[in-house]
């Protein structure tokens, strides 16, 4: 599966102009982007938020809604040490926000049916830039730690949803387009909450893209360049400020940093590499406990699907 041909033009390539580091510890450099200006972001406390826990929804991925565990059960991911809190209501920073929505929501119709096409959270989307079909049937490893690692995201993500409750653009503004609607609704008077921060698409994606990256780095260019463009279709659908990707990016980042100390994770890790090496150059040979991995994980999808 390809997505449709869009070639990206200069005001939506520098809409985001914050370097990306791949594996670069988010809370080491937290780099927000509003309209162009980087900040630093504040400890969470400096802001009062609602609280509230968001819960896990089932939208991810088609595949992980079969109830798989992810790698972090029990020790979930804080991102309270992590994501700063969004732009305050009618402060520049939102208004810098906002401005670079109304840029990002007038592109040419290729790059707004893109954006439509990107609101299916499913690993076939970044299938072009990682150069192969990500499907269980030829990387049945990889798409298995894709999954356990999807559902740590979605962990972190819906928590951190439910205690900013930060209300979408829609919520707030008269915008052009709304992705999923003929028309898009009408601001409401004085928006009470929401899930707009971080983004649940922009971390799902920003964290599928790491770990392709770490698996294919010959593919890393770019499979985090169609990471970065599967976030931007989130602001050009009108369903999320330009900051809730870069805080989605960074929560996905620390989440993922945090499963590199998973004995689990990076033995599925190393065998989804030895997959991918063999599955460009058949002649790459497996290891014997990578290739009983990969039998198992076959047999107990098998064993679901009857």
């Amino acid at each position: 599966m390809t997505h449709r041909q869009y070639v990206p033009t200069s005001a939506t390539t520098n809409s985001f102009t914050c370097a990306r580091g791949g594996r670069a510890l988010a809370v080491s450099l937290i780099c927000v982007i509003f309209g162009g200006a980087a900040l630093l972001g504040q400890p969470v406390a400096s802001q009062t938020m609602k609280g509230g826990k968001g819960g896990a929804g089932s939208h991810i991925n088609g595949e992980s809604q079969r109830g798989d565990v992810g790698y972090l059960r029990g020790v979930e991911s804080d991102f309270h040490l992590v994501l700063p809190p969004f732009p305050s209501q009618n402060s520049k920073q939102d208004g810098n926000d906002f401005a670079t929505l109304q840029r990002m929501q007038v592109p040419d119709q290729a790059r707004w049916m893109l954006a439509e096409d990107d609101e299916d959270m499913i690993y076939p989307r970044f299938s072009e830039a990682f150069g192969l079909e990500l499907n269980a049937t030829r990387l049945p490893i990889l798409i298995h730690l894709l999954d356990r690692m999807s559902q740590d995201v979605n962990d972190a993500t819906f928590n951190a949803k439910g205690y900013f409750n930060r209300p979408r653009p829609f919520q707030r503004y008269a915008l052009t387009h709304v992705c999923g609607t003929d028309i898009p609704p009408q601001p409401e008077a004085h928006p009470q909450g929401g899930s707009s921060y971080p983004s649940g698409h922009g971390t799902w994606g920003w964290g599928v893209a790491l770990a392709l990256s770490e698996i294919a780095p010959n593919r890393a260019k770019a499979v985090l360049s169609r990471a970065q463009e599967y976030g931007e279709s989130r602001v050009i659908c009108g369903v999320h400020f330009p900051s809730d990707i870069v805080g989605s990016e960074i929560l996905a980042t620390a989440v993922f940093e945090r499963l590199h100390a998973v004995p689990g994770f990076m033995r599925d890790l190393t065998c989804a590499r030895q997959e991918y090496a063999a599955a460009i150059q058949p002649s790459s040979p497996m290891s014997r406990e990578c290739s009983v991995m990969e039998r198992s994980i076959v047999h107990a999808r098998n064993a679901r699907s009857r």
